[in-house]
């Protein structure tokens, strides 16, 4: 059973002949994508921190039980008032037998899937997540996606090609953050635990 405050708590299971319904706290809270519209179409880097340290954490949390989310997007973030984030819809995610467990299945929303989900040649559900989280942070800071395109096909040739552009008004350190997060190579990223470490952080 997981527990972690940026978790929704669960409550119980209701199970009837045509569905199993599992019930969570209620959280009075808005996506973190309806949070960022009406804020205006980006946040600073102060606010962007506070949030990113909440959702490294809940990664943290769950990669150290060998949790992978696999559809984190600023829909499934929650954020209340006072700024605490819930990190839901876990329908993609998976307990791994092992650390060094290769997946195989497609999965995810497209602007956040990484390259190697993309190119459907096996890869680690750890190193995913922290791409797609590079793509909410990106997104925070910036105001749009580190990857625009008309359609589908065409943004995932980008993403694979790895022509990303970095924001010019953000900070040194922020900067060097991103690029290794969404780095096509996926040993180049960091890990939650590292995340949280970074100069950026500090």
């Amino acid at each position: 059973m997981v527990n972690h405050p940026c978790i929704p708590a669960y409550q119980e299971t209701i199970e009837t002949e045509e569905s199993i319904n599992i019930v969570t706290e209620l959280c009075e809270n808005r996506s973190l994508a309806d949070w960022i519209k009406n804020e205006g179409s980006e946040v600073g880097e102060l606010t962007a921190k506070s949030i990113t340290r909440q959702i490294a954490k809940v990664l943290d949390y769950l990669h150290g039980m060998e949790i992978v989310h696999r559809d984190l997007k600023l829909e499934n973030i929650l954020i209340n008032k006072e700024g605490k984030v819930k990190l839901i819809d876990y329908g993609f995610s998976r307990q791994l037998p092992r650390e060094t467990f290769l997946l195989y299945d497609f999965c995810g929303t497209p602007h956040y899937i990484a390259p190697e989900v993309i190119q459907r040649e096996g890869y680690f559900g750890k190193p995913a997540d922290m791409w797609s989280l590079g793509i909410i942070l990106y997104k925070m800071v910036a105001g749009s996606f580190s990857f625009k395109a008309s359609n589908e096909k065409t943004l995932f040739l980008k993403v694979v090609k790895g022509d990303i552009r970095l924001p010019t008004e953000i900070s040194p350190e922020l900067s060097s953050l991103l690029s290794r997060m969404l780095s096509f190579d996926y040993r180049r990223r960091p890990t939650a635990e590292e995340l949280i470490r970074d100069d950026w952080f500090k």
